[in-house]
C-alpha cells in the first residue's frame, strides 16, 4: 500500500494513493508494481519497506520449512526485490532515500527461527545497498524496533486538563522501551510473556502475562521483554491533554 499521510488529519484518514496490492516475494510482480505506481504517481523519492510477517515460536526441531519459506520470502526476499527495484530508479536519478525495517531480534536470539535469520540478513542488505547506491545520491538506512507502542483509544476525561490513552505495547524477544517518563500515570497489564519493569532507583521487577502494574506521574522507568518470546502488554495512561503520552530520556 502506498498512501500520503497528512500529520493533521491523521487520526481521522488515511489517503491511498495505490490501492492495488502485489506480492514482495514475487519478482515479477513487484518490478511490474514498482512500474504501474510511477506510471502515475511519477518517481518514487522515498521508500519505507516494513512488509513482513512473525510466525510462530518452537524449538529449532518443530520448525515446519514451509512456514520458514514463507518468512524468508516475504521478509528478506520481498525487502531486497522492493528495495532493489525502486532503489535502481532513485540511482539513476541521483536522489532517493530507503529505509527498511529490520528488528532487534536480527541481532538477538530466540525461538523465532526464520525471522531472526531473515531480520539479520536486513541488516545486512541494508549496508551493502547504503555502499553501492551512496554515492549516487541514494541513502539506505534500517530501523530496528524492538518495542512498537500502538493507540487504542485517546479519550477526555471529566477531570479538566486530563485524558486517557489505551495502547497496545510489544516487545519483541530481548527488546525494550528505553528510559522515559510520563506526564501522568501508567497502569500496566502483561497480556503476553514476561516484562521487567525497571525503575530509576529501585530493583527490577519482573511480570508475567495475567499481572498488573503501576508507574507514578514523571517517573522514569523503561521496560524490557526478558522472555524467550514476543511481551504484549496494554497500558492506560491518565495524563495531562496538550502533552506527549511518553517522554525519552538520555
Amino acid at each position: 500500500m502506498i498512501a500520503d499521510i497528512a500529520p493533521e488529519i491523521l487520526a481521522v484518514t488515511l489517503t491511498i494513493l495505490w490501492p492495488d496490492a502485489f506480492d514482495v516475494a514475487s519478482e515479477s510482480a513487484v518490478v511490474s508494481g514498482i512500474a504501474d505506481i510511477e506510471a502515475v504517481h511519477g518517481p518514487i523519492t522515498g521508500l519505507v519497506n516494513a512488509a513482513g510477517v512473525f510466525g510462530k515460536m518452537h524449538a529449532a526441531e518443530r520448525v515446519r520449512m514451509d512456514n520458514w519459506d514463507r518468512e524468508i520470502n516475504v521478509d528478506l526476499r520481498g525487502t531486497f526485490l522492493v528495495a532493489r527495484s525502486v532503489g535502481e530508479r532513485m540511482a539513476k536519478r541521483r536522489q532517493g532515500s530507503i529505509v527498511n525495517v529490520a528488528s532487534v531480534a536480527g541481532m538477538t536470539s530466540g525461538p523465532i527461527h526464520a525471522y531472526t535469520a531473515a531480520k539479520a540478513g536486513v541488516i545486512q542488505i541494508t549496508q551493502t545497498l547504503a555502499a553501492e547506491w551512496g554515492r549516487a545520491g541514494v541513502r539506505v538506512n534500517a530501523v530496528s524496533p524492538g518495542f512498537t507502542r500502538t493507540v487504542l483509544q485517546d479519550q477526555d476525561l471529566t477531570a479538566q486538563g486530563r485524558h486517557a490513552v489505551v495502547a497496545r505495547a510489544e516487545f519483541v524477544p530481548g527488546g525494550q522501551a528505553g528510559r522515559h517518563t510520563h506526564p501522568g500515570e501508567e497502569l500496566g497489564y502483561v497480556v503476553e510473556g514476561t516484562l521487567q519493569l525497571l525503575v530509576d532507583g529501585q530493583p527490577p521487577k519482573t511480570f508475567k502475562a495475567g499481572e498488573v502494574f503501576f508507574v507514578p506521574a514523571g517517573v522514569v522507568h523503561d521496560g524490557k521483554n526478558v522472555g524467550k518470546g514476543k511481551a504484549v502488554v496494554l497500558a492506560t495512561y491518565v495524563v495531562e491533554k496538550g502533552k506527549p503520552v511518553a517522554t525519552a530520556i538520555k
